[in-house]
This record gives C-alpha cells, sequence and structure tokens, in this order.
C-alpha cells in the first residue's frame, strides 16, 4: 500500500516539459520493443508447432483409427458387454459407453428455421414461435435530442452515458533517444 502511495506522491508533483518528452520518447521506444519481442515470440511459436506438427498429425490420424476400430468393436459387441441398463463397461484401460444427447429440434433438409416459423403461424401453433423484446438502444439513443422523449429518461430508468477516455496512439515511425 505504501509502494502506491509513493507512486502518487511521485507523480503529484509538477512535471516538466522536459519529463513529459522523455516519458514520450522511452513509452514509444518500448512499444517498438514489445512489438519486436512479440515478433520473436511468435517466431519462435511456429517454428515449434512446425517442428511438432507432423509429429503430432501422425498421432492424431492414429488417434482416428483407433477410436472407429474401439467404437466398431463396442457396437458390434454391445449386447455381450453390457446389459440393457447399463450405458458403459469397464476395462484396464478406460471405461467405454454410449451417451445419449439431449433431445433436439432439427429441421428436416429444405426446411429452414424463417419456414419453420411461417408453418407454425400457418398451423395457428403461435405458442411455438418466440418473440423477443427488447429495448431499441439504437433508436433511444438516435432520438435522445427529441425533446419529448429525452424528457422521460429518468422515469424510465435510462440517461445517456459519454466517458472520455485518455490515450496516447504511438506513431509507428524508429525513435531515437
Amino acid at each position: 500500500m505504501s509502494r502506491n502511495k509513493r507512486k502518487s506522491e511521485s507523480l503529484s508533483k509538477e512535471i516538466t516539459k522536459e519529463q513529459f518528452d522523455k516519458a514520450l520518447i522511452t513509452y514509444s521506444q518500448n512499444d517498438i520493443k514489445l512489438s519486436q519481442l512479440n515478433a520473436e515470440l511468435e517466431e519462435e511459436i511456429q517454428a515449434i508447432k512446425e517442428d511438432f506438427s507432423s509429429d503430432i498429425d501422425l498421432v492424431k490420424a492414429e488417434q482416428a483409427l483407433l477410436f472407429a476400430t474401439i467404437k466398431a468393436y463396442s457396437v458390434e459387441k454391445r449386447h455381450e458387454l453390457m446389459t440393457d441398463k447399463m450405458k458403459s463397461f469397464d476395462t484396464l484401460y478406460a471405461k467405454i459407453g454410449f451417451r445419449k444427447d439431449p433431445p433436439s429440434i432439427k429441421t428436416l433438409s429444405g426446411v429452414t428455421l424463417d419456414i419453420l416459423t411461417a408453418r407454425l403461424k400457418e398451423q395457428k401453433l403461435d405458442a411455438y414461435v418466440r418473440t423477443v423484446e427488447e429495448p431499441n438502444k439504437e433508436l433511444l439513443l438516435a432520438d435522445r435530442d427529441k425533446e419529448e422523449l429525452s424528457k422521460k429518461f429518468s422515469a424510465l430508468g435510462i440517461k445517456v452515458a459519454q466517458e472520455e477516455k485518455f490515450y496516447v496512439e504511438l506513431k509507428k515511425l524508429e525513435v531515437t533517444a
């Protein structure tokens, strides 16, 4: 805590133009250093990925083939390996089983959700059509200067907020000290 106090105390003194210029130059130089270090890091990461990619691809291909073999055997021998109540079985190396996904609605080929919605409405099945209501913030913002609306903002429990944030946008040039 006292550490933060010292920082704010040292920054509360008046800063000279020379200190400002020096800080800006160093800030810019550090930004360039960070960019260079990140570029080097990315190059090394990419090189490492390339070194391992062929081995990883081989293992993934083998895993896919082995998984297919295990699945084929398990499907073929399902009734021998599991009773009707069992959904899995244990081996020395793994627990193997079948899981059901939760039920879901899927459209048939050629039927989009828009078509389904229209058909539900046609069949008077409106209870199965969802209507989403929410404030149109963009329109409220666009009409914020209309007196009749702006007077109601506090009663509606809203306000127009706009913050100002400080930034330093560096020019990407080589900076010399």
